[in-house]
């Protein structure tokens, strides 16, 4: 009975097997997709843009390590004279250095400031410049030139009287050499009244030659606008520079404005061009990088700078 049981389980057991489906395996070499997880990516780091500044500032302030501000209030202008002052002292700063046997033993000749010192007050108002005849100007350029002093020893070496030349000088200084001689390189007269001038003297040296120069009208006009200078010069010649009112001449000093620029950041984004610029339009230029500081006055060449810097420019008007 046992072995009937045993047999029977067999048997179904056989007929269950026979009925299973197995299904293959993956292939050991086929892949398989496994999920991977949102791993986030980093941007790229940006670069920040120069800062730009620009503003005033004031004498003494430091706008770069290396660079100040500098703006002190003007000085007062100095006295103004005249060109045609300016002309008449460097003549006879130079002439008055010419030895003359007029000149007392212990001459001394006057310095240049102590030439300019007797026309301090000859403004452009009150001894203006005049036009001149082609030969004057001449004459005027031989005494103004430094180089050759032929002229300037012809004239106050020996005799002053030197025609045409002392005609020259006289009609457009409205003094004559020999009384620049005097007023200024001796220092021992004034200057006053009407002058006498070289044609005048030509003509009382013949018979009736006074009398003819009298009724020559223009004669008469050279030796009345002579005599107009000569007024001029007497109206400035040893006189205090202050007691002549300047006007608009002399306006009141002006304060300058100063003014900064500045970039911070890369050289490389722009820093070369700024530098260019800034010394371009008149700036004083300083540039920081590296624990350094250097003023420039030319634009760098390539390499001489990189990295974060400071340029800094100033200028005033």
């Amino acid at each position: 009975m046992k072995n009937s049981a045993l047999l029977i389980v067999c048997l179904m057991l056989t007929a269950a097997c026979s009925k299973m489906n197995f299904q293959p395996g993956p292939a050991l070499n086929q892949k398989t997709s496994v999920s991977e997880p949102n791993v986030p990516v980093e941007p790229l780091p940006v670069e920040e843009e120069p800062l730009k500044k620009s503003g005033t500032c004031v004498d003494e302030e430091s706008v770069a390590a290396c660079l100040k501000c500098e703006n002190p209030a003007p000085p007062p202008p100095p006295p103004s004279i005249s060109t045609k002052a300016e002309k008449l002292a460097k003549i006879m700063s130079m002439a008055c250095q010419i030895p003359n046997k007029s000149y007392p033993k212990n001459y001394v000749a006057p310095t240049e400031e102590e030439v300019k010192n007797h026309l301090l007050a000859c403004s452009p108002a009150l001894y203006p410049e005049t036009a001149t005849s082609k030969d004057q100007a001449v004459t005027l350029q031989k005494l103004l030139d430094e180089n050759n002093d032929s002229l300037r020893q012809k004239m106050f070496k020996g005799l002053w009287y030197q025609p045409p030349f002392t005609a020259h000088f006289e009609s457009y200084f409205g003094l004559d050499g020999t009384e620049a001689a005097y007023v200024i390189c001796m220092n021992t007269s004034s200057l006053s009244g009407t002058l006498y001038t070289t044609e005048e003297a030509m003509a009382n040296q013949t018979d009736g030659g006074y009398q003819a120069w009298l009724q020559d009208p223009k004669a008469q006009a050279r030796y009345q606008a002579t005599q107009k200078i000569r007024q001029q010069l007497l109206s400035c010649f040893n006189k205090p520079a202050q007691s002549q009112p300047q006007g608009p001449l002399n306006p009141p000093p002006v304060e300058k404005t100063c003014e900064y620029q500045s970039f911070e950041g890369k050289f490389e984004k722009g820093g070369r061009e700024e530098i260019e610029r800034l010394l371009a339009e008149g700036f004083k230029v300083a540039i920081e990088g590296n624990q350094m500081c250097s003023l420039l006055d030319h634009v760098p060449a390539s390499g001489d700078f990189s990295g974060d810097v400071k340029i800094v420019g100033y200028r005033c008007q």
